[in-house]
């Protein structure tokens, strides 16, 4: 079975090909060094502290709206205060301290129905195309490590990360250019 799954895996990036800004399996096994990396979410709201952009698509914004019963007056209230720019259809929550929907408990306030960039990390190809920023995502997230070998830990072979990775970048990529022309907020 584990054959059968690598293989697919394989096959996934054999017949597709790299998106834009994607991740090959060179810069990933250049990046490893001969390492595995492990994942395994702890919970602890680090990833959602500090500054940086988060990227919403106009049907994560519908899916906020409604997953928090919100009325179109508060619903512009809202989007005037976190989305600080619309860029190609992408509105951008720009975080200085930590993400808006991250609540008191460090917990996400709209887990359900998070944004893609939150779904999938962290198989983000920027993270695994340099060692610099592999370095700084295990410095900066407890559940991310690099391992040489270890029982019952779950590992990401090369051909999983770069298949992952570059189904973020294509399904990114997608949700720019489904956008509808009629913006949800004017900013």
């Amino acid at each position: 079975m584990k054959k059968i799954k690598k293989l697919y895996f394989y096959a996934k990036n054999l017949i597709f090909p790299i998106p834009t800004n994607g991740v090959s399996k060179f810069q990933v096994l250049a990046t490893l060094n001969k390492n595995s990396f492990s994942f395994d979410c702890t919970k602890c709201g680090k990833c959602c502290y500090g500054p940086g952009n988060v990227y919403f698509s106009q049907k994560d914004c519908i899916n906020i709206k409604k997953y928090l019963k919100l009325n179109e007056d508060q619903w512009n209230q809202l989007a005037q205060r976190i989305f600080h720019k619309n860029q190609n259809g992408i509105y951008i929550h720009k975080t200085y301290n930590k993400c808006y929907f991250l609540d008191e408990k460090n917990r996400c306030s709209i887990y359900p129905i998070r944004p893609l960039q939150c779904r999938t990390f962290p198989f983000w190809p920027s993270y695994f195309s340099k060692l610099k920023e592999l370095e700084n995502l295990i410095h900066s997230c407890p559940g991310s490590k690099l391992v040489d070998f270890q029982k019952n830990v779950k590992t990401y072979s090369v051909d999983e990360i770069v298949y992952y990775c570059n189904k973020t970048i294509k399904k990114f990529n997608r949700s720019q250019t489904s956008q509808n022309k009629n913006d949800l907020i004017k900013l």
